[in-house]
Parts: C-alpha cells; structure tokens; sequence
C-alpha cells in the first residue's frame, strides 16, 4: 500500500492536471527575491517547473515512485494528506487550495487498488517507452 501512494504521489509530479496552476491577485504589494509585485498583480504558479526541479526531485524527467517512499510510511496512510506532501503544488496555493484535494486523493488510490486487483496489466505488443517517457505524444494546453 505504501508503494501506492509512492506511486500516485509520482504520478502527480511526473505529469499533473494544470501544468500552470491557478492564476492568483496580489492582495499587497510584496518583494520577492527582489522583484517587486505590486497589489493586484496577477501571479501564475509554473507547477510544471516546480515538479521539474533538480533540485528537490533529481533526475526529474523519469518517473521514480521511490523518491517517495519515505513520506508514506505504513504509519502514515490513514492520516495521509496530500497537501502536506512535496508536491503539494498540484492542488493549488494558500486560500484558493483544491477543497475536492482529499477526495481526489481518496478517489484516485481507491481507483489504482481496484485496478491492480482486477485487472492483469501487460505492456501492449510494440511498446518500448521507457521509464522517461520518451516516445510518448502528449497533447498540449493548460491541462495535460
């Protein structure tokens, strides 16, 4: 079961829903790393970088449930909380954070249980993907 969560939590860094986010307004006028943003401004997210960077998730192109072994300990699957996780990002920021966040959580571990119980699941006959996912046609957008 931990591997599950491993697995999801992958999934959702690898390649996630909004690659941009939700865009959000300045309720003040902040400095960032120098950068002034005024009060009202628009700020949008770039999640895709976020889930991209070498710096926390090395080697980020390939897809390695194991990175996230160590959050989802046994002791931790009945408390899990997907807005605690390093990837957090995927359900959105501050006051604006996906409220369907846990169900979405519930719903997907749930729906990858009974498919890996019911179901036999074989590589199709030609495809040779590798783990980066090179070969692969994504289709573009604000969603993925």
């Amino acid at each position: 079961m931990p591997y599950i969560n491993a697995v999801i939590l992958e999934t959702l860094r690898w390649f996630h829903v909004a690659p941009l986010g939700v865009a959000h307004a300045a309720v003040n006028d902040d400095i960032y790393e120098g950068y002034y943003i005024p009060k009202g401004a628009t700020v949008i997210p770039n999640a895709w970088f976020m889930a991209r960077n070498p710096d926390k998730f090395p080697d980020p192109t390939r897809f390695i449930p194991e990175r996230h072994m160590s959050k989802v300990a046994v002791e931790e699957l009945s408390t899990h909380d997907p807005a605690s996780d390093d990837i957090s990002f995927v359900f959105g920021f501050g006051r604006r954070i996906c409220v369907g966040r846990h169900v979405a959580d519930a719903s997907l571990f749930a729906t990858v249980v009974n498919i890996l119980a019911v179901f036999q699941l074989e590589r199709a006959p030609g495809w040779n993907v590798g783990p980066d996912a090179e070969g692969v046609k994504w289709t573009g957008g604000l969603t993925t």
